[in-house]
């Protein structure tokens, strides 16, 4: 599973942990875990639990923005191959 960045990102700026540390501490990972699932590595099941805790803990904030708390939210399938495959089409496509 990999994560869909721009709506992870989207709820940790709505509670104000944008920041790899900052997100870091909200999901009791290590800053380095979050910035490498951000650049494309998988995410695993741990931080893909924590993730889905926290949101969960914070939910009255997250749907006053919009934000629906479900997996498919914010995780995809997918393997590598098929990212970097997608990722060179966007750079051709531009």
């Amino acid at each position: 599973m990999y994560l869909k960045v721009t709506p992870f990102n989207f709820a940790l700026l709505t509670l104000g942990c944008l920041e790899d540390g900052d997100a870091a501490r909200l999901l009791g990972m290590t800053s380095k875990t979050i910035k490498n699932v951000r650049g494309g590595a998988p995410a695993s099941d741990e931080f893909m639990a924590n993730t889905m805790a926290a949101f969960k803990l914070n939910a009255d904030r997250l749907r006053a923005r919009g934000i629906r708390i479900k997996l498919d939210e914010f995780f995809e399938e997918g393997t590598r191959e098929e990212r970097e495959l997608l990722a060179l089409s966007e750079v051709a496509a531009a």
